[in-house]
């Protein structure tokens, strides 16, 4: 779908770390992933993601679809 786009949270040592911004270049996605130590270290913080996750899909228009997985 060429108006879907994608962001990439990483949790990790009870943070959540931004690893990408949302975008719907798949490419730019792909490659940061494969750039990222995606070591897993630490607990993993629930509250923190699902915090950030609406604080970065709050800017959606309300006409939009707004999902977390």
């Amino acid at each position: 779908n060429p108006l879907s786009q994608l962001g990439l949270l990483l949790m990790r040592n009870g943070c959540c770390e931004r690893l990408t911004e949302l975008s719907g270049s798949p490419e730019s996605q792909i490659r940061r992933l494969e750039a990222a130590q995606l070591g897993a270290e630490g607990a993993a913080s629930l509250q923190n993601a699902l915090d950030m996750s609406v604080a970065s899909l709050r800017n959606i228009p309300p006409y939009g679809h707004r999902e977390v997985l």
